[in-house]
């Protein structure tokens, strides 16, 4: 059974430079897969925005909607290092303000295979302090 997995998260990415805008997201991206892994709750849960909405794609093509709150309480409930998603940037698209990446993955319970996909992250430049940031 394949799973795809669309993280349409909105996640918080800090201010990148013209030249380094797509390592910058990479960067933000990798940090909240990092969070995952540590069971890191608080640092996922100030990865994504308030709009953030997590969606999955089942075998039969249903659209099911979770709510980020299960999703963040999930993963803080989770032993450190238990979970492991291994991605690869397949596309970063930047313009202005947005950027959507889309991440092949391969998703790992306690050391054993459980799932792959894809993940599909939505990112906004937002405004902290005067300062721009993604």
């Amino acid at each position: 059974m394949k799973i795809i997995f669309i993280a349409l998260s909105l996640i918080s990415i800090t201010a990148f430079s013209r030249s380094g805008e797509e390592d910058e997201v990479k960067a933000v991206i990798l940090g909240f897969f990092d969070a995952m892994h540590a069971s890191d709750s608080t640092a996922i849960r100030n990865s994504l925005t308030t709009q953030a909405v997590f969606q999955t794609i089942s075998a039969e093509n249903e659209v099911k909607t979770s709510s980020v709150s299960s999703f963040i309480a999930s993963i803080g409930k989770a032993p450190k290092g238990s979970l492991d998603e291994k991605i690869s940037f397949e596309s970063v698209l930047i313009d202005g303000t947005l950027a959507s990446v889309w991440t092949p993955y391969r998703f790992y319970v306690n050391g054993s295979f459980s799932h792959c996909g894809v993940n599909f992250f939505s990112c906004t430049k937002k405004t902290v302090s005067g300062k721009s940031t993604m």
